[in-house]
């Protein structure tokens, strides 16, 4: 009985020292029972997930993987207004519009705000302001100024095309160019040349249908020359009552001694 209670004993006692061993081994092996510890020295990192933005999205993942932005937006930066621009670039960001993400109600391409000259009509050119540029300051937009460096109200003729742009400036309708019409004013086609002059009478300094020197509305005898005044008493021939050349006063054509007295 006493050899099996020494043998009892002595089993508690090896299995006492065996845990304290294992423990010890634990202790300075850093935990490797069975030595495997130098195995992680060539177990290979896992690979680094790539983040170009750092806004924690993955790249395979981020659908904007150059500028940062919450997951729940697929890593890009929020629209606030539903633009189409994103708030970090956006002059306006909630305030939806076309340029720089704020309003341009005029479509001008400057934004609300900037307008100086809100509601431009749909084309016009404009500046910084926003206003429409007239270049020549005739009143008249330069997208549609017929002649950009001339005045397009200027229109003599009054046939609707500016005299800058017409290739024909004839103010009386007479097919005549005015630089060249010697009649301005009155259809040149249509004037008479009573005296055929080969001057129309628009433009003839002197109408004489007699050929006599004496205008028309001055000549005592149309059609006849005024100045043959035969006895020279300044009435001429074809008005004077009596010509008597010889002044003897018997009348030429009844003188039976023409340049002497009767």
């Amino acid at each position: 009985m006493q050899g099996r209670g020494l043998n009892r004993q002595t089993l508690i006692i090896a299995g006492v020292v065996f845990a304290i061993l294992i423990v010890g081994i634990l202790i300075i092996g850093g935990g490797d029972l069975f030595g495997t510890a130098g195995d992680d020295e060539d177990t290979p990192e896992p690979p680094a997930v790539a983040d170009a933005d750092g806004d924690s999205v993955p790249d395979d993942e981020d659908q904007c993987p150059g500028v940062a932005g919450p997951a729940d937006n697929n890593g890009c930066p929020p629209d606030s207004d539903g633009d189409g621009i994103t708030d970090d670039v956006d002059q306006c960001p909630n305030d939806a519009g076309p340029v720089n993400g704020c309003p341009d109600d005029d479509g001008d391409g400057v934004q609300n705000a900037n307008d100086t000259c809100p509601g431009t009509p749909a084309g016009a050119p404009v500046d910084g302001q926003g206003c429409p540029i007239d270049s020549d300051g005739d009143g008249i937009y330069d997208n549609a100024d017929v002649c950009p460096d001339a005045d397009d109200n200027i229109d003599v003729d009054g046939d609707g095309t500016p005299d800058c742009a017409d290739d024909l400036i004839d103010s009386d309708n007479d097919g005549i160019p005015d630089d060249a019409d010697i009649c301005a004013g009155t259809d040149e086609n249509a004037s008479p040349d009573v005296d055929v002059d080969g001057i129309p009478d628009c433009a003839d300094d002197l109408i004489d249908s007699d050929g006599d020197g004496v205008a028309d509305d001055a000549d005592l005898c149309p059609g006849e020359d005024d100045t043959t005044d035969a006895d020279g008493d300044d009435i001429p021939d074809c008005q004077d009552s009596l010509v008597d050349s010889d002044n003897d006063t018997v009348p030429d054509d009844a003188d039976q001694c023409p340049g002497e007295n009767d």
